[in-house]
């Protein structure tokens, strides 16, 4: 006959109040809560939170390469890198057009080299930059996240394919 879950039975000499369906369960929680902080460290080791890993940065390259972080921190520091081959922009001068989505969500901070010229496209800003020689041409466009949530951004640099980017934004 099985006792009750409540009743107590001897063991031994001792008394003991056990419940096996309660442990049972409380086991079944234990594991589902250890595999959760087990996924968390793994997303994080990943860089699904940002900071390094290879799920924090994504890259863009046709002819033109383009590094960006897919997840930022609100108010955090960010780099966009484009790295723009010999071949690639006009002569002596490389333009880049952002999407005016982009500044909705992002301040500008610095962009390193700084450019030429700045001017107003159809629904982007487009900038001028100076080619000095005809090697690759390194361009930083350094940010802060202005708004949370899923952000798109589209660059288009010189004649090539836009290139569509999609960062998430922690608070």
């Amino acid at each position: 006959m099985k006792p009750a879950p409540d009743e107590i039975r001897e063991t031994d000499g001792l008394q003991v109040d056990e419940d096996a369906l309660f442990q049972k369960r409380s086991w079944r929680v234990q594991s589902v809560g250890r595999g959760m902080i087990a996924l968390f460290v793994l997303a994080g080791l990943a860089g699904f939170f940002g900071g390094a890993g290879p799920a924090a940065h994504g890259t863009h390259s046709r002819p033109v390469q383009i590094r960006y972080p897919r997840f930022v921190r609100m108010h955090a520091p960010v780099q966009f890198l484009i790295t723009v081959p010999p071949d690639a922009g006009g002569a002596g001068t490389v333009s880049v057009a952002i999407n005016k989505e982009f500044f909705d969500s992002f301040e500008v901070e610095q962009i390193v080299p700084q450019p030429r010229a700045e001017r107003l496209g159809q629904g982007a800003i487009i900038y001028e930059f100076d080619r000095v020689d005809r090697a690759d041409a390194s361009i930083s466009f350094r940010v802060k996240a202005a708004k949370r949530g899923a952000t798109t951004a589209t660059f288009t640099v010189g004649s090539a394919e836009p290139a569509k980017m999609k960062s998430f934004v922690f608070p």
